[in-house]
């Protein structure tokens, strides 16, 4: 599958996520600078650090490349980092105000509705830099390897969709680090499941839905007229930052009743580190 850039608005509403836890055109190409000389016997690497679409660049990274492909997609990269860095400021920005909040037990709605705002700009600016860079992408790979990445990328995700969820998630580590006892980890996960069933009522068929665009996308990608801005897989992102305030309101007074103050920063303090991250 090919979902190398998913968007995730969630990520304003950081507590909701971790209480649910612990409960144009083809051949368009994304401009890029000058390479600069190499030496033919150095390694080049594509994504060694971190930065937007790091995974999947290191996903391309793993195929075999010439170096003049290494240099071009690393250029592809630094692009995307440079185009989205408004938008990530926006998503940190929004993350910072959350922690405050969480800490504060008090959500400002004006703030949040500023929040909102702001996020529905950075999402529309940010679909279309994914876009011109997974076209990039796609126009640098010859045809075998655009198939051996999309097969990459399918089998990680198919063995995603099959694990047996025993690895430590980060937002368990969270969980544990801010020492929730079990009854209140049940006690959010019931609170806020019933409050994430009312907002996302058809997150099922939602689901099912953006299944079959990246199988679409990944089957188009192959081709040599892949357009990368003919699949929105962002196309319930706008309603996805709605709910979010709502998620975190809720997020929030859950907290003020099941989590001490001590919990409540360091929880606090766990989001400024992630937003420190990005």
């Amino acid at each position: 599958m090919i979902a190398p850039f998913a968007l995730t608005p969630s990520r304003l509403c950081v507590l909701a996520v971790l209480t649910a836890a612990c409960s144009g055109g083809p051949g368009t190409t994304t401009p890029a600078p000058a390479a600069k000389t190499q030496d033919p016997a150095s390694e080049i690497q594509v994504a060694p650090r971190h930065g937007p679409g790091t995974w999947f660049f290191r996903q391309v990274d793993a195929l075999p490349l010439r170096d003049d492909q290494r240099v071009a997609l690393r250029a592809i990269q630094d692009h995307l980092a440079l185009a989205l860095a408004p938008q990530r400021d926006a998503v940190r920005l929004a993350i910072l105000r959350l922690a405050d909040a969480l800490e504060l037990g008090e959500l400002d709605e004006t703030k949040a509705a500023d929040e909102k705002a702001g996020l529905s700009v950075a999402l529309g600016e940010a679909k279309a830099s994914f876009a011109s860079a997974i076209n990039a992408v796609h126009d640098t790979l010859d045809g075998a390897q655009r198939v051996a990445l999309v097969q990459k990328l399918r089998e990680h995700h198919d063995g995603h969709a099959h694990a047996d969820g025993s690895h430590k998630h980060g937002l368990a580590k969270l969980a544990l680090s801010i020492g929730l006892t079990e009854q209140q980890q049940a006690r959010i996960a019931e609170e806020l499941g019933k409050g994430l069933d009312e907002l996302f009522p058809e997150r099922k068929i939602r689901r099912e839905q953006s299944e079959a665009k990246m199988k679409a996308m990944a089957e188009a990608f192959v081709t040599d007229d892949f357009d990368a801005a003919e699949f929105d897989l962002a196309d319930h992102a706008q309603e996805a930052i709605t709910s979010s305030v709502e998620i975190a309101s809720r997020g929030i007074d859950v907290s003020n009743r099941v989590l001490s103050h001590g919990q409540r920063r360091l929880a606090a303090e766990w989001m400024r580190d992630k937003a420190a991250e990005l």
